[in-house]
This record gives C-alpha cells, sequence and structure tokens, in this order.
C-alpha cells in the first residue's frame, strides 16, 4: 500500500504557450473563487442558511456539502463549465480545513489570498515525451527529461487509484500518488510555471 510517510515530491519547469498560459490563470483564479464561495457559505451558516456553494452563482441548491459534492454541482455551472473538478474540489477542502482550524480557535474567519497554485488528484498526467497533460489545459511543454528514470516510469503507469490500495509485489516500488500542484513563480525573466509532483512508496 502507499506509504504517505514516504513521498517524494518533485519540481518539473512547464513551458506553457501564451494560450495556455490563460486557462492556467483562468483555473488559478477560479480556485480563489471557490475559495471565496466557502467563506461565503460560512458567513450565511453564521446567520441561519444552509446554501450550496453553486446557489451562490446561480446554480441549484443540493445536499451534498462535502468537497466533491460542491464541486460536482459547481462545474455544472457557466461559470466553472470548464474548470478542473479536481481543482475545484482541493480548493473547497482546503478552504473548509482553515475554516474548521479557525473555528476550533475561535478565531475570526480567514480571508482568502491571490492563489498561485492549482492542485489536485489526476490534475497532471503524463503526456508525450517531452509534455505533460494538464487537465483543462493539454499538452504543455514541460522537462520532463530532466527526470529521473523511476519518476518517469511512474508517471508512465499513471495514479494509483487511491491511497489505501494494495499490491502483490513483495518488493517496494515508487509510484506517482497522482497528486500535483501547478505554480507560478516570479523570476528575472517574468512569471515561470512549474509543477510539483506526488511520487510515493509502495509497499
Amino acid at each position: 500500500m502507499l506509504n504517505p510517510l514516504l513521498s517524494h515530491w518533485m519540481e518539473v519547469l512547464l513551458h506553457p504557450t501564451p494560450a495556455q498560459v490563460l486557462n492556467l490563470l483562468r483555473i488559478s483564479h477560479a480556485s480563489s473563487l471557490a475559495e471565496l464561495l466557502v467563506l461565503e457559505q460560512a458567513n450565511l451558516a453564521g446567520e441561519g442558511s444552509d446554501v450550496a456553494l453553486a446557489a451562490l452563482v446561480g446554480g441549484p441548491d443540493h445536499r451534498d456539502r462535502t468537497a466533491a459534492g460542491e464541486a460536482a454541482a459547481l462545474v455544472k455551472t457557466p461559470l466553472f463549465a470548464d474548470c478542473p473538478r479536481s481543482a475545484l474540489e482541493h480548493a473547497i477542502s482546503s478552504f473548509q480545513c482553515l475554516l474548521n482550524v479557525h473555528a476550533r480557535r475561535h478565531q475570526e474567519l480567514p480571508q482568502v489570498s491571490g492563489s498561485r497554485s492549482i492542485a489536485g488528484h489526476g490534475l497532471v498526467l503524463s503526456g508525450g515525451p517531452d509534455t505533460l497533460s494538464v487537465e483543462g489545459v493539454g499538452e504543455v511543454q514541460a522537462e520532463v527529461q530532466q527526470m529521473p528514470d523511476w519518476a518517469r516510469d511512474a508517471l508512465k503507469r499513471g495514479p494509483v487509484a487511491d491511497e489505501s490500495c494494495s499490491t502483490a509485489q513483495k518488493t517496494v516500488e515508487i509510484q506517482y500518488s497522482g497528486w500535483a500542484s501547478v505554480e507560478r513563480v516570479w523570476s528575472d525573466v517574468g512569471w515561470t510555471w512549474t509543477v510539483e509532483l506526488d511520487f510515493a512508496e509502495v509497499e
């Protein structure tokens, strides 16, 4: 099974086209907007109103208040129609956790900060020899060849089903967990894009 304590995060430089940069920025802003909706939902809950995130942007109300349920409903709205569900689910669950921490500490509601990252399970998959497939963006040029052989092989095999999967193999191997985070970083040449991929040992 996957051992999260033996995790290997690896950073890879991306070279998106101008059109792909726009898509990455759009998804990043959508993730920030999802966090803002979670904050608005919490404010309304404090006033006694239980409202789904989708209903806050003109979509239908629903009963599933889990991050997965909220994300699934959001992508059915025009505002989030082209956004990867995994990115929305991660943004929602992360901010919900932050709200819970503040509530336990009896602190005021946190503020939404401008996000420079997009994260999610299954967001990034193996592409061609020199590309990575980013959901909602397409095949993005990446410095895949700079990765060690074991990482490229694990990426090609694809993500494991979940963190509790079992294997009949007796030896330890490294698999791609499916978790990835795409981030933009300011440098001397302007904005650069990187992706961090999570590999874990399987026992």
